[in-house]
């Protein structure tokens, strides 16, 4: 199953990534992997709706094999959290057809 994605303007796309989708819920978020990275892209809403993606850190990505729900909860940790999810996203929200630009 795919989520569906929106794509970049042809100008911005690059390489793309393996789409090697781990886990995801349809219009909340999806955890893909690439080259041994995983990458969790989610939606958040409020006056305005965007995308975000944030490259787990090596604990967080033993955390989800061992705990498939962890995801769940980071992606709410970092929601809630504005100033730590600025920090950790990256500069494009990437989906698992288009490449990040770190």
């Amino acid at each position: 199953m795919r989520i569906e994605c929106r794509p970049l303007p042809t100008s911005q796309r690059t390489a793309f990534l393996s789409k090697n989708i781990l886990q995801q819920e349809p219009w909340s978020y999806v955890l893909f992997e690439e080259a041994g990275d995983y990458l969790v892209t989610f939606m958040v809403a409020g006056v305005l709706e965007r995308d975000y993606t944030v490259l787990l850190t090596a604990p967080e990505k033993d955390m989800q094999q061992r705990d498939r729900s962890y995801i769940e909860r980071l992606v709410k940790r970092l929601t809630d959290n504005p100033a730590q999810l600025q920090q950790r996203r990256l500069r494009v929200a990437v989906w698992p057809e288009q490449a990040p630009k770190l």
